[in-house]
């Protein structure tokens, strides 16, 4: 056995243990997300523009629907690969908690982006969708799971 072999063993805190179900939780929505964007990315579209017209009747441009598969094509590629993240944390989240790092980057980037194009380039809806109902929240929620998570870890 290694120098680390007893941190390897260990079992994980409840706060690891909270953070796996979440992982679980994201790993589902993230694939659900991954078929969504992939098979009906423009009805996505479609729906948020009304839920802003006609739920909210707010007065915003609606968001064009996808002319190419070129935005589609990296969405689905980031969707697969957040999957994939949320995967190997549930799977070993004593040995691969950190990983969640790489969603927490993803999410952010997502809804800093969004926000930007909202303010600064058209006002559509589906920006704000997108950051504020969205993937901030689910940075938000997995950065708490995540900090709480690390700091369970007791120091050898």
């Amino acid at each position: 056995m290694g120098p680390h072999a007893e941190k390897d063993m260990r079992e994980p805190t409840p706060q690891e243990i909270q953070l796996k179900r979440l992982m679980q939780v994201w790993m589902i929505l993230f694939g659900i997300g991954t078929l969504t964007f992939f098979l009906a990315g423009n009805w996505l579209i479609a729906t948020g523009n009304a839920f802003s017209a006609d739920i909210l009747h707010w007065d915003l441009p609606p968001m064009p629907p996808a002319a190419h598969g070129f935005w589609l094509t990296l969405t689905t590629s980031m969707m697969a690969t957040i999957t994939v993240i949320s995967y190997w944390v549930q799977k070993d989240v004593v040995q691969n908690a950190r990983l969640t790092f790489f969603i927490l980057v993803s999410k952010l980037t997502s809804t800093l982006v969004f926000l930007f194009f909202f303010f600064w380039d058209t006002p559509y809806f589906n920006y704000l969708l997108g950051s504020l109902f969205s993937d901030g929240p689910i940075y938000i929620v997995t950065l708490i799971f995540y900090k709480r998570a690390l700091r369970s870890v007791p120091s050898t």
